[in-house]
């Protein structure tokens, strides 16, 4: 009766706190006097119901070694709540009703207050009204009371099995196992009944043995284990934190399930917000790793003994020369001095193997790692320590594989400044390595679980610096918040491999450039070999590698420029082969860029005189250049501008030289726009786009003309 005149009252002061909400005066007055009430009626309902429990036998023993049953399997534990029968059932109902009727009314009027209160407060917005309706929720009564009393008899078991914690979580589960359908089946009608909406019997059930174990590992078996690891750590104490990090995974796992096969996703139930960090309520309930979200100094240590665990296991492997093998299928060494061809030029930019990149074994480990590192803090149940878990744990391990990547590049250049083909095959494996972990942590953070960490320490920042921040619930402004975010949890460390890359890369093409610059000073110092006539036969020659040009005669490509560009080619067959790809396209690309700009300045810019002989030989010599780039693409010249276009003009008949020189050395207009000028069009018609009308006129006039 007691019960049924709160349920009566709180239904009147619901109606009336709606419809008239200036007699919130009146509406507290009479809250004063119920909380009254409330006070004695709560303990005398609850009295009740444990002296029920009592009397039903409750909690059942909970002995593990008693043999097994008629099937050869371990025996169940007793289930007085399944063994109930007639009046003793009903007195049960009565009892569990009236509690849960009592939970039910006091829900409803706090829900009801807390409306009150943000009408009243018009300084509480609605992202944060909502906050407080989801972030408010009580564990069952009922439920509470049956896990209370287990936990006192199982605490028993627990303190003989403070060293062996898998005994801890196999009895938990047994025990949850063993009672949770017929939790479902018995005492959820009874909860549609008392008007419990959102509440299902099997999620508290488990949620409240999760909590009951998640208690005791925080007061009796952490503390110890967080003793042992702090300052000089053993290897066993780190094995046996560890070990028990497995345990409450798999036990976590195995709870989650329970509660799955009721049909209850866990990802079905409202987000909240805490301290600005979106947390899942029902994740937060069923998960032993809630133990950490108390604990900052724990997670902390955990990360650490997580990231001292995979640093040992990756040292030793990556000290070995088997972890920067490539294991490609052709050998750069054994193809060194075999022809490129252009049909196996053509490269397919869709990498998705470590093989794809030409990567080392040890790459792939360090990837592996880190992703086994991730997947360890997946059931912390707070995004915001997910995150910090991540870059604490996970991170450091990349930074670290690319410090390593760095010295053997520094050693490598050293010992013979990358002018040996062996110590640049070193460098490039090196850069290889970087290229692949550098995609395949993108790829990683373009995963649902990397943004949602993303968004946490965006949602934590926006809360530290005082700006408005997200809302808790998974709308669809929320939504376009995940789309619109910028970076991710890897930023720095894909930042690093980028420019890891970068300077590798300029390293290479900077020895390369000097080294073809040394090879071929004479070359470029003797300019009046491109003033010569006629060759004497002695001073040819004879290569295959001869142009015959228009007047039938064969010109060779010049002695002192042979050496040069067949150490060029050399290095980049080598190049070709071990390095990888898209570094080993923007590594010759850009030494042809280096190459057109180097020969360009150092010989046509360099007052040299042109006759017809010397334009052919400068012909035939660029063209052996453009020949050894020719695998690469299909038209080299487009990657030489400057050398094409002097070719095109230092190539063009006497008539022609004549007439543009007469149009450059006309009288410049003032024209606002460059493409109407009469001298640029002239330019472009004949076919020259990069050198300016400045040099082409400087260029034509080193023609040596006949007549």
């Amino acid at each position: 009766m007691a019960i049924r005149s709160l349920k009566d009252i709180e239904d009147v002061l619901a109606i009336v706190a709606k419809s008239r909400p200036q007699w919130s005066r009146l509406v507290t007055a009479v809250d004063v006097r119920v909380d009254r009430a409330v006070a004695v009626l709560r303990p005398l309902v609850i009295a009740d119901y444990r002296a029920l429990l009592t009397s039903l036998g409750w909690p059942p023993s909970l002995a593990t070694n008693v043999g097994v049953n008629d099937q050869g399997g371990t025996p169940k534990l007793s289930n007085p709540l399944f063994e109930m029968h007639g009046n003793v059932k009903e007195q049960y109902s009565e009892s569990f009703l009236a509690l849960s009727t009592l939970q039910s009314v006091l829900l409803h009027r706090k829900a009801r207050q807390l409306d009150q209160f943000n009408y009243e407060d018009s300084s509480v917005g609605k992202s944060e009204a909502i906050k407080n309706k989801l972030g408010f929720h009580e564990t069952l009564w009922s439920i509470e009371e049956l896990v209370s009393q287990i936990a006192s008899r199982a605490e028993y078991h627990f303190s003989k099995w403070t060293a062996k914690p898998e005994f801890i979580f196999a009895l938990g589960y047994r025990v949850t196992q063993e009672f949770v359908d017929t939790v479902d089946n018995a005492l959820q009608p009874l909860l549609d009944k008392a008007r419990l909406v959102g509440y299902s019997a099997r999620e508290e059930w488990v949620s409240a043995m999760v909590y009951m174990i998640s208690t005791y590992l925080a007061r009796r078996v952490f503390p110890g284990l967080v003793m042992s690891l702090v300052g000089k750590a053993s290897m066993q104490a780190r094995r046996t934190w560890l070990h028990l990090i497995d345990l409450i995974i798999a036990f976590d796992r195995q709870m989650q399930v329970l509660v799955v096969r009721s049909g209850i996703g866990l990802s079905g139930k409202e987000n909240t917000e805490t301290l600005g960090v979106s947390v899942n309520i029902l994740e937060l309930r069923i998960s032993c790793m809630s133990v950490f979200c108390d604990r900052p100094d724990w997670l902390e240590l955990w990360a650490d003994t997580e990231l001292k665990d995979a640093q040992e296991k990756l040292k030793g492997e990556l000290e070995t020369e088997r972890a920067w093998t490539t294991n490609t299928k052709t050998d750069f060494l054994s193809t060194f001095n075999s022809q490129l061809t252009l049909e196996n030029a053509h490269t397919n930019f869709v990498f998705s193997t470590r093989e794809d990149y030409k990567a080392p074994s040890g790459a792939e480990s360090v990837i592996a790692t880190t992703w086994a590192v991730v997947n360890r803090c997946r059931t912390l149940p707070v995004a915001f320590l997910r995150f910090n878990f991540v870059r604490s744990a996970a991170a450091p391990i990349l930074a670290e594989y690319l410090d390593f990547l760095l010295q053997r590049c520094q050693e490598a250049e050293a010992l013979t400044a990358l002018a040996d083909d062996e110590a640049m095959a070193k460098v490039a494996i090196s850069i290889n390595a970087a290229r692949y972990c550098e995609y395949i942590v993108k790829e990683w953070c373009e995963d649902i679980f990397f943004l949602e960490l993303q968004l946490a320490q965006e949602s934590k920042r926006r809360e530290e610096t005082g700006t408005d921040i997200m809302a808790g619930v998974h709308s669809e402004k929320q939504i376009g918040n995940i789309v619109d975010l910028n970076g991710s949890v890897f930023d720095k460390e894909i930042e690093n491999f980028k420019q890891f890359q970068t300077e590798w890369l300029a390293k290479f093409m900077t020895v390369i450039l000097r080294g073809f610059h040394a090879r071929c000073r004479e070359y470029v110092r003797n300019k009046k070999q491109w003033q010569e006539k006629v060759k004497e036969s002695a001073e040819e020659i004879k290569t295959a590698d001869g142009i015959a040009n228009g007047d039938g005669s064969e010109v060779s490509i010049s002695l002192a420029l042979v050496d040069a560009l067949d150490v060029l080619q050399g290095q980049l067959k080598n190049l070709k082969q071990v390095l990888n790809d898209v570094d080993f396209m923007d590594l010759w690309r850009s030494l042809a860029s280096g190459l057109d700009q180097f020969l360009f300045t150092n010989i046509i810019l360099s007052n040299a005189k042109f006759s017809n002989y010397g334009v052919r030989q400068f012909e035939a010599d660029m063209h052996a250049l453009f020949h050894i780039f020719k695998p690469f693409c299909v038209r080299p010249t487009g990657f030489f501008l400057h050398l094409s276009d002097s070719l095109r003009l230092l190539g063009m008949p006497s008539a022609d030289v004549k007439h543009l020189l007469k149009i450059l050395h006309g009288p410049s207009l003032a024209i606002k726009d460059d493409k109407d000028d009469p001298k640029l069009k002239c330019l472009r018609q004949c076919g020259i786009r990069k050198i300016s009308a400045g040099d082409v006129e400087k260029i034509l006039r080193q023609r040596i003309l006949i007549g």
